[in-house]
């Protein structure tokens, strides 16, 4: 039996095409006639051919879905690269536009907005003593702020 429908299936003759009665009918009625020898496809290959049109078209949406996962997947990737190109490009930007604004504070040592900085030029006993016995942080003036602004700008 399933050698018959694989032959059938390999075969390409014209000779052995088959269509549904009604297809046969209609051709009738409408005065067409065939050239063929054709009779009319058994039930059985009728229903094969339904379930072929089925399972080719769920076939057909498993592809279509794994096609669009593998294209979304490479867009993800591409969108990645492009968004890191413009974060190099802001980061050194932003470097050279912050580079001044940034020292200026730094080297101003009349500057202090009581941040509690300047760890990094402690010895390991006075930075130890400054978290065992913190001291007041003095407040913001209303000059600091206004230079911080000013800078800031």
């Amino acid at each position: 039996m399933r050698r018959k429908a694989l032959m059938q299936h390999m075969n390409h003759s014209t000779t052995d095409l088959k269509r549904p009665q009604w297809r046969l009918d209609a051709d009738a009625a409408n005065g067409v006639v065939s050239t063929f020898g054709e009779g009319a496809m058994a039930p059985v290959q009728v229903f094969r051919s339904v379930a072929m049109v089925v399972f080719s078209v769920v076939c057909m949406q498993r592809l279509s879905l794994a096609r669009r996962k593998t294209l979304r997947d490479e867009e993800a990737q591409v969108m990645a690269n492009m968004i890191q190109v413009y974060v190099e490009a802001t980061r050194s930007w932003m470097a050279k536009e912050v580079r001044v604004p940034i020292a200026s504070v730094l080297q101003d040592p009349t500057m202090n907005f009581g941040g509690g900085g300047g760890g990094a030029d402690k010895g390991l006993k006075k930075k130890y003593k400054a978290l065992l016995f913190p001291k007041k942080v003095p407040k913001n003036t209303p000059q600091a702020l206004v230079q911080l602004k000013v800078r800031k700008k």
